[in-house]
Formats: C-alpha cells, sequence, structure tokens
C-alpha cells in the first residue's frame, strides 16, 4: 500500500473453539492465553509484553470460532523485529505449572466477569441456542469445569495438531514490499512443522420452528437476543448481507436503530451483526427494552424483518448500497483492514477480493440479490430468542413470532 505508513500483521491458526475436545471447552482458548506467556530466549513474561509494548504499535491475540489470530501493528523500520517476535511466540511458546495454574485463574475471572454482564451474558446464552448439539455450542472461552480439568498435556497436544504450516496463514499488508516479505518473513515461517491440514468442518441447519429461553432477573431492562442460522454463502452473497444490515441496523439511519424503535420509544440501543463462517452463517440482533415494551418492540423488529424479505424500494437499495460502497472506501485506507479482512478469506478458504473489487460486487447488487439474501437469513422457523429480566412466559414470545410465520 503505496500510501500506508504502518505495516500490519494478521496472523491466524485454522483452530478455535470448535475444534475444542470432547469435555474440554476452551482448550483453544487457554492455549492462546499460555502462547503470551515465555518462549525459550524471551523466559519471562514481563519481558516478552514490554517488547511487544516497546515496538509501540496495537497487539492482540484472541480466539474465535474458527481460529486464533496474533496482531500486529507497527511503523516499518521495526517490521523485521515485530516479525522475529510474533514467530517466536507461535514457534517456541514454553510455560510451567505455575504459569497454567494464574491463566486458569484469569480466564475463570473473565468468564465470571461476562456472568455478571446481562448482555454478554444473554448473548453468550443465544450463541448456545443458535448451534445446539454441535461443537459451535459452548463459548470460546469455555467454562470453569472444563478449564479447570485441560491438563498441560492436552494444551501441548492441541498445539501440536493445529499449529502447523498446513494450518497457519500469514497476512502482511501496508508499508512493506514483496522483496522485505521474501526477506523476513518467508525464511521464518517456513520453519514450522508440516501437518494434516484442519479438515473442512460441516454444520447443518436443521432447526424447523422457532426456540424461545427466558431467564428471571431483577433487572429494570428487559435484555433481548434474537438469532438466525442459514448455509454457508458465497462472496456475491456476504456482500449483499453487508447491505442488508447497514439498512437494518449498523447506522442512524437504520430501520432497526431509528427508524421504528428508537423513535417509538421502544429503546436506546439496539444493534445487528454477522458472521459467516466456512460452513454456516448467523446474524444477531441484540438490544433491550422496558418490560412493559416487550411485546410491542418485538413485533416491531418482526414486521421489520418482515418487510425487507417481501420488497425493498430502489431509492433504499441505492442508499444503502451507497453507504455500504463507502464504508468499505475507507477500509481500504486502513492496512489493518486488509490483513484482518484477508486472513478471514483464507482461513475460511473463500475467494479473496481487494475492496475495489468489494465495491464493484455492491454496486452491481439487485433488489433480486437483495430479496434473495434476505429470505435466506430471516427464515422465522429458525428463529432463537433468548430474554434476560422480568420477562414473560415464554409461550408468550412464541406466540408473537407465529404471527410472523
Amino acid at each position: 500500500m503505496a500510501k500506508a505508513d504502518y505495516v500490519s500483521f494478521a496472523i491466524g491458526i485454522s483452530a478455535g473453539s470448535r475444534d475444542d475436545p470432547p469435555g474440554r471447552d476452551g482448550t483453544a482458548h487457554l492455549l492462546e492465553h499460555m502462547m503470551m506467556t515465555a518462549t525459550a530466549s524471551r523466559p519471562k513474561t514481563r519481558m516478552l509484553y514490554g517488547e511487544f509494548d516497546a515496538l509501540g504499535g496495537a497487539s492482540n491475540m484472541l480466539t474465535n470460532v474458527d481460529c486464533t489470530q496474533l496482531n500486529i501493528n507497527v511503523i516499518p523500520e521495526d517490521m523485521p523485529r515485530a516479525a522475529e517476535l510474533v514467530f517466536d511466540v507461535l514457534k517456541n511458546a514454553r510455560w510451567n505449572k505455575k504459569h497454567l495454574a494464574l491463566e486458569k485463574g484469569v480466564i475463570i475471572s473473565e468468564l465470571q466477569e461476562d456472568d455478571d454482564d446481562p448482555e454478554q451474558s444473554n448473548n453468550s446464552r443465544l450463541g448456545m441456542m443458535l448451534f445446539e448439539g454441535s461443537p459451535l455450542e459452548h463459548r470460546s472461552e469455555g467454562n470453569a469445569r472444563s478449564v479447570t480439568s485441560i491438563t498441560n498435556g492436552e494444551l501441548h497436544a492441541f498445539r501440536d495438531a493445529y499449529y502447523c504450516g498446513e494450518n497457519i496463514v500469514v497476512c502482511i499488508a501496508g508499508a512493506i514490499s514483496r522483496r522485505d516479505v521474501n526477506r523476513y518473513i518467508v525464511p521464518l515461517f517456513s520453519k514450522f512443522k508440516k501437518g494434516e491440514r484442519k479438515p473442512t468442518p460441516t454444520f447443518e441447519v436443521s432447526q424447523t420452528e422457532p426456540r424461545v429461553e427466558t431467564r428471571e432477573r431483577s433487572f429494570k431492562q428487559l435484555w433481548l437476543a434474537l438469532g438466525f442460522t442459514f448455509g454457508g454463502m458465497s462472496a456475491k452473497e456476504i456482500l449483499t448481507l453487508d447491505v442488508v444490515t447497514s439498512m437494518l441496523g449498523d447506522n442512524a439511519w437504520s430501520s432497526l436503530f431509528f427508524s421504528k424503535i428508537r423513535q417509538a420509544g421502544l429503546t436506546y440501543d439496539i444493534g445487528i451483526s454477522t458472521d459467516v463462517l466456512q460452513d454456516v452463517g448467523y446474524v444477531t440482533i441484540l438490544g433491550s427494552t422496558n418490560h412493559h415494551d416487550d411485546k410491542e418492540a418485538l413485533r416491531k423488529i418482526f414486521s421489520i424483518l418482515k418487510r425487507i424479505k417481501e420488497n425493498v424500494s430502489s431509492k433504499a437499495l441505492q442508499f444503502f448500497k451507497d453507504y455500504t460502497c463507502r464504508q468499505l472506501a475507507l477500509e481500504a485506507t486502513s492496512a489493518g483492514f486488509h490483513s484482518q479482512d484477508i486472513l478471514e478469506e483464507a482461513i475460511r478458504g473463500r475467494e479473496i477480493l481487494t475492496p475495489h473489487e468489494q465495491i464493484d460486487v455492491v454496486r452491481a447488487v439487485t433488489r433480486k440479490d437483495f430479496l434473495e439474501v434476505t429470505n435466506k437469513v430471516f427464515d422465522f422457523s429458525r428463529t432463537n430468542l433468548s430474554l434476560m429480566g422480568p420477562c414473560r412466559s415464554p409461550n408468550v414470545y412464541r406466540r408473537i413470532i407465529e404471527e410472523f410465520l
């Protein structure tokens, strides 16, 4: 990127929470914590973190459903040093029993913190509903019991199985030349051992009727989490879905946030998020409302979803296509966006498009494309609804959903 003034690394290992061994939920996440403990040449945790901080750029390591990532942004002159540091962490991480016990305590504290947050706790419950009975069901952090039971040997076995050349993707964007990549990056990461490529995951969307779960809590607000699963998508369908979510809840003019919900005084904030894995996608709508307004709010949400499944005006479609294109154009200036976007597509085995190619796809989206995606995604028979707070009976909410079937 000729105009970039920094280098962004995004390194992904094709192993996430869906790959945790049975009964050992949280293995991938615990291993991620242990990778940032020490290495042979950097034997103290403080030393390791100090070197990351000394580089001055933002750095982070995280675990999601299908990938463990290490990200770092640095100025160009620090690129060789950053590459060596990242490689050392991923290839040569080491820890002892004391380190392991400490990190287990950190993760259990993290779990308890999430449980005390009604929005996060309700969202976690929705995730379990969406993927009931599959490896996608459990939280990436696991649970206190499973995390406590993971042994040091199991962590090393997991690393040996997944942290190999065939499961690693290295994405670099920004102020860096291909010559520098060949000089500094390739020699390092070619040292990873060869191994078995992780099998292509399969999740069948088999839900045929709505599911509703309620948890009574003494909150003033009622927290709701609404979700739908659907089959995998092509690059074009994913970009069309970006237009759909822009129209629904990605900005102040969107239908959920402004036109119907906030304007009606039903809630202060409501948001929509999406993710499309290799084999399955899901959309979630998260918000809260006064418990006296819960039925009206739910009906408003479903009426909006039903309307965009049935029709979309040319004017509205054009407006949100333009909005999505402008968002992509802004992201195109960010090296961090490039590295993250490419990593996600590469890990999930999808076609990689440049931001300009993505914009061209969005501009070509038709009303037919829009309606096909909305009907694929918002199948009300696959509704999952989790509510936390001063709730009514689950049957009350189920009957509201059935009004729209």
